[in-house]
């Protein structure tokens, strides 16, 4: 018996042709001088999670890191008196300044008395730590301390302090001296604390205002690190650990002895 060959159906008319897989193209960013990924060179898709690096906001921030690091401040003098921190009458405020003249913003506490020197604390990094200390401007307009980098001349006026109630701004100064005193430069520094697991100085900064019960109109959640405030537990005199600090401190309570200027 006779018969024709058995011809099967070629594959790919049996089964629907794939469509071409399109590629997306990826376009490599990097910082002057930084050397080509393996991937971009052979003309793959970058690793996942991977953004084309912004390099002047890198630059920036490196820049930033490294003048905070040499405490230089480089900030502006060009500013209008009602914004600079040596035009300001007496109480109690937080001041700031870019770092770098372009960075992100540093700030401090100042403390413009009645009569006297004023004085200012605020904390920066130093051998790795986040290293607190206190300025002072005499009448005659030296600048003494251990914070010359933001003496007034130096900083913008970013917010009013409020002490709590029932306390004067000397009263409110005199505790946060005390405060600081009992600080003694306990934790890591790092320029931005939402990355690592430290602190920066707008951490101190907020830090030491919520744990002596001040309130500040500064815009702490625009700073780098404000959201990220120094624990309490770095803060707490001895007579008041296991109390509930800072809840537990009161106006009419005596603030410990701090240390003195040099």
């Amino acid at each position: 018996m006779g018969g024709r060959g058995f011809n099967p159906t070629p594959l790919g008319e049996v089964l629907s042709p794939r469509p071409a897989a399109t590629r997306k193209m990826f376009q490599w960013r990097g910082r002057p001088g930084e050397r080509k990924p393996l991937w971009a060179i052979l003309g793959e898709e970058p690793p996942l999670g991977w953004q084309p690096p912004e390099a002047k906001d890198v630059q920036v921030t490196e820049l930033a890191a490294k003048a905070e690091l040499a405490g230089d401040a480089s900030a502006p003098e060009a500013k209008p008196a009602s914004e600079r921190a040596d035009q300001v009458g007496p109480g109690i405020y937080v001041t700031a300044h870019r770092i770098a003249g372009a960075g992100p913003f540093h700030t401090a506490i100042q403390y413009v008395p009645e009569d006297g020197d004023t004085e200012w604390i605020s904390a920066g990094p130093k051998g790795g730590r986040l290293v607190s200390g206190v300025g002072r401007l005499d009448e005659a307009g030296r600048v003494t301390g251990q914070r010359p980098i933001d003496a007034p001349k130096k900083n913008d006026v970013s917010g009013r302090i409020t002490p709590p109630e029932g306390m004067t701004d000397a009263e409110y100064w005199q505790r946060i001296r005390a405060l600081d005193d009992v600080y003694r430069d306990k934790v890591d520094y790092d320029l931005d604390p939402e990355i690592q697991d430290s602190y920066n100085s707008n951490s101190y900064t907020r830090g030491i205002l919520d744990a002596s019960g001040g309130v500040s109109t500064a815009p702490f959640a625009d700073y780098v690190g404000g959201r990220s405030p120094l624990p309490a537990r770095n803060l707490a005199p001895p007579h008041l650990r296991g109390t509930g600090f800072p809840n537990s401190l009161r106006p009419q309570q005596p603030a410990p002895a701090f240390r003195r200027l040099p």
